[in-house]
């Protein structure tokens, strides 16, 4: 789609402007509300499908929350190298689940982004940023609510296709997921889970549950200590309604410099629930 911007120009002299083309006008994405890829010459830049392993997109663990709605986080993994432009597309069975929104996070909030969901069963994601990103965690949160006729049988998500600075993403059947709607009631109490993987490498997740309590929102930090009980992270430090959640944590401590190899504490608060495990990092 190509949207019409009007940029505040000198009189004399002369101004470098560097741009994106946001969208995937060539690739059949179907038009959305206020979206047209008529008329204009455009050109697929997609075709040479140069194929890598520095980049990779992942669909994390549901979280489910307790207005019915629920949050399916897309996680990149970098290897700290620079991440500029995102094409993607993610398939759900429209007979299960009904596509609300897609929602960025601080790791892509400076992002330019093009949500398409107009077609059932699909998303279409475009996004850029000049600046880019080199941490990896997630990226994006796909916001979805159970159809009226869905059965409790589980339902799949998965990328279809995915291109990062336009190098073909693949590997993508690791990013298959599943998940029942049986399996999103609410907890029963708070819950700290251990992470997976544990040990782990580039990176790992942590989940946790908040139970329904009589106040509306429980505020929850979530910190990452060495054994020298040195703050190395926080990975949560906000209110949380009751449900179902999942942190990742790419092994960066909060000056983003990568930690060393060892053994690691993670400490939940949540209200007067305090629970702390270990984990190994391994290089």
């Amino acid at each position: 789609a190509v949207t019409p911007i009007t940029l505040p120009l000198p009189e004399t002299g002369n101004v470098e402007i560097s741009a994106y083309l946001l969208g995937d006008v060539t690739l059949k994405w179907g038009e959305g509300p206020g979206l047209s890829s008529t008329g204009y010459g455009t050109t697929n830049n997609l075709s040479k499908e140069i194929p890598t392993t520095d980049f990779s997109l992942s669909l994390g663990d549901v979280e489910g929350v307790s207005d019915g709605d629920i949050l399916v986080p897309l996680s990149i993994q970098t290897n700290q190298l620079l991440a500029n432009t995102l094409i993607f597309s993610v398939e759900y069975d429209a007979n299960q689940l009904k596509y609300l929104s897609t929602n960025k996070t601080d790791l892509s909030e400076n992002f330019m982004l093009a949500a398409n969901g107009s077609e059932p069963g699909k998303i279409h994601i475009a996004m850029a940023d000049v600046n880019g990103v080199e941490n990896s965690g997630d990226i994006l949160r796909f916001v979805f609510k159970f159809a009226e006729k869905s059965s409790n049988e589980n339902t799949e998500l998965f990328i279809s296709r995915a291109f990062i600075n336009d190098l073909t993403i693949i590997n993508l059947d690791d990013s298959r997921m599943s998940f029942a709607e049986s399996a999103l009631e609410l907890p029963k109490t708070f819950q700290l889970n251990q992470n997976y993987p544990n040990p782990f490498n580039a990176g790992t997740n942590i989940s946790y549950g908040i139970p329904d309590t009589k106040a509306q929102n429980v505020h929850v930090t979530l910190n990452i200590y060495n054994v020298n009980g040195q703050l190395v992270r926080t990975l949560v430090n906000e209110e949380k309604t009751a449900g179902f959640y999942s942190v990742h944590w790419d092994g960066l401590d909060s000056q983003a410099r990568a930690v060393t190899s060892g053994v690691y504490f993670y400490q939940i608060k949540a209200g007067d629930y305090l629970s702390i495990k270990k984990m190994g990092m391994l290089k």
